[in-house]
């Protein structure tokens, strides 16, 4: 048996020691580069470790290989030992060696983790998403799944998450812990927390290594969700106001109809009483061909006139307006189908009865041309009247003014010009942005 002193029992106990610590170093090393798919580094490791190991089994033998009356070894440690024993300078060097090679292996490893794309920084990546992902195959069995997702799915099912199949099925059926609802909007779903909260679940199909992979994302939604309730409770007040905009101008439309009937009336009226007094004149036969035949068209005009006002109050808005013109002496040229849907019927209404009035007040004329076109997106009205045009800039006050708002109100645009007549266009989108 050889023989070796105390300092040299406690340097070869020290490098024992050290080759322990590389010996985990190495496993470590061998988990991490088979993680990232490194088989060059997979395959150093392991010899690396392999010598590693050989190298500690050798330090762990000596002192009950040098010790009279030791346990007997094998072979191939005894002869390791005879080797290593007499070269203690040259057994350092390898162990410096062996720590300076996994050294640089673990250098690399990080670098590289840094620089590239692995699967340990793509779960990494995940894990500290905000949302929650999950991901699993056919037979339900999860090949990812995130903290998130982990924390969230114990919290609604009141256990672990072990198969996406059953989890999908649970969260499509609400069948969930008490205070947890799941409910179908549309096409997606939504899962309603007790503490208010919302969060938003898509799934999704894609191939994966010849098989189908379903994936499972899960989006906080609180703050959009409680902007669309509120958005939703806005357009329900304003589709009411909008329809009590509407009654509005539909009356003051009626009204501004009877208003210019009772004009009409009392036109007749004057018209009638001097048209007596020339029917006297005619009778004594001082009068005129020419005036028995003007007498004969005005009493022609306002009797047809005053038979049109009977049955007017079922009528349609648009057909009222239409006689109405016709009643007070406004041929009415129509070009096209008017739109049945509101609120365009309304509007066109509103612009035949805003036009016939300007030709009866100031252009002093007897036609309203109206032109109705429309394309994929947009109906087009264009209203023309004849007689004097306006002279100088036309101020949009009054029925022009509740024609306009109409018009924008739907999302639609309209244009005012004088020359050569006076014309009023109308552009109203088949979408309206609200009634």
């Amino acid at each position: 048996m050889t023989t070796i002193s105390a300092s040299e029992i406690w340097f070869w106990r020290a490098l024992g020691f050290g080759s322990m610590v590389l010996l985990f170093a190495g496993a470590g090393l061998f988990y991490v580069s088979l993680r990232h798919r490194r088989w060059a580094v997979t395959a150093l490791s392991v010899v690396l470790e392999s010598t590693v190991f050989l190298l500690l089994q050798t330090l762990l033998s000596i002192q009950t290989y040098v010790e009279p009356g030791g346990p007997s070894r094998g072979a191939l440690v005894t002869f390791l030992v005879e080797l290593v024993l007499p070269h203690p300078i040259q057994t350092f060097g390898l162990f410096v060696l062996l720590a300076v090679c996994q050294f640089f292996l673990w250098k690399y490893l990080l670098r590289y983790d840094k620089r590239h794309i692995t699967p340990m920084s793509v779960k990494a990546a995940l894990d500290d998403l905000p949302m929650g992902v999950c991901a699993w195959l056919p037979s339900g069995r999860i090949v990812l799944i995130n903290h998130e997702m982990e924390r969230l799915g114990r919290t609604i099912t009141g256990g672990a998450v072990l198969n996406g199949a059953l989890l999908r099925t649970r969260l499509e059926q609400d069948q969930l812990q008490p205070g947890y609802h799941c409910l179908a909007v549309g096409e997606a779903l939504l899962l309603h927390l007790p503490s208010g909260s919302v969060r938003a679940l898509s799934f999704r199909t894609m191939r994966y290594e010849q098989k189908d992979l379903t994936i499972l994302l899960v989006s906080e939604i609180t703050e959009a969700y409680q902007k669309t309730l509120e958005l939703k409770a806005g357009q329900r007040k304003l589709a009411a106001l909008s329809r009590r905009l509407a009654d509005y101008n539909q009356q003051i439309v009626d009204l501004t109809a009877q208003e210019e009937i009772l004009r009409a009336r009392i036109r007749i009226h004057d018209q009638i009483g001097a048209d007596l007094l020339i029917m006297r004149k005619l009778i004594l036969g001082k009068g005129t061909a020419a005036e028995a035949e003007a007498v004969r068209a005005r009493l022609r005009q306002n009797i047809r006139f005053l038979q049109q006002e009977r049955d007017t109050g079922a009528m349609d808005e648009v057909e009222l307006m239409l006689q109405t013109a016709r009643g007070l002496g406004i041929r009415v040229e129509l070009v096209g189908r008017i739109p049945l849907e509101e609120p365009f019927r309304h509007i066109v209404a509103t612009g035949i009865h805003e036009c016939f009035t300007n030709i009866l007040r100031h252009a002093h004329g007897d036609c309203l041309q109206l032109q109705i076109s429309e394309d994929d997106g947009a109906y087009h009205a264009r209203f023309i009247g004849n007689g004097k045009p306006p002279e100088g800039e036309i101020r949009e006050k009054g029925g022009l003014g509740i024609l306009r708002d109409l018009t924008q109100r739907c999302g639609g645009t309209m244009r005012v010009s004088v020359r050569p007549e006076f014309t009023v266009d109308l552009d109203l989108p088949k979408e309206a942005a609200y009634v």
